[in-house]
């Protein structure tokens, strides 16, 4: 393969990975947005000014996962392109696919009056934990 073909099929892996990056993400998004306008509207200001703050973490999360597979993306074509390091597969797409698993669960037991807001943001965050220890151990 000639040098035009190689560069021509490293930017497609980069722009497959950021595509499938991208997907994921923006169905997260509109997830969270659903979640965002359920709130507003289903409960009361105590509860939503109790849920605000987690919120806005999952939305500074969702902000860095999203700068996180670009990153994974360019590093993978920047590994191939200096040949330093055979790729592996990145599973964000499968921690990504548990976590959003995990708070549509803990969200239905809430909006089905199976626990309290308090509550809800602990199962979350405990699950989440949890999940992280046993992928890094």
């Amino acid at each position: 393969m000639d040098r035009r073909n190689e560069d021509t099929a490293l930017l497609a892996l980069r722009g497959g990975l950021r595509g499938r990056f991208r997907r994921s993400f923006d169905s997260m998004e509109n997830a969270f947005e659903v979640l965002q306008d359920r709130l507003q509207h289903a409960v009361n200001p105590a509860e939503r000014a109790e849920l605000m703050p987690l919120l806005e973490e999952l939305q500074t999360q969702l902000i860095c996962l999203r700068r996180l597979g670009d990153q994974a993306s360019d590093a993978a074509t920047a590994a191939l392109l200096h040949g330093t390091c055979v790729p592996q597969p990145i599973d964000l797409l499968g921690q990504l696919r548990e976590f959003c698993s995990i708070l549509q669960e803990e969200a239905a037991v809430y909006f089905a009056g199976g626990c309290s807001v308090g509550q809800a943001a602990e199962h979350i965050q405990s699950r989440a934990s949890l999940y992280l220890q046993e992928q890094y151990q």
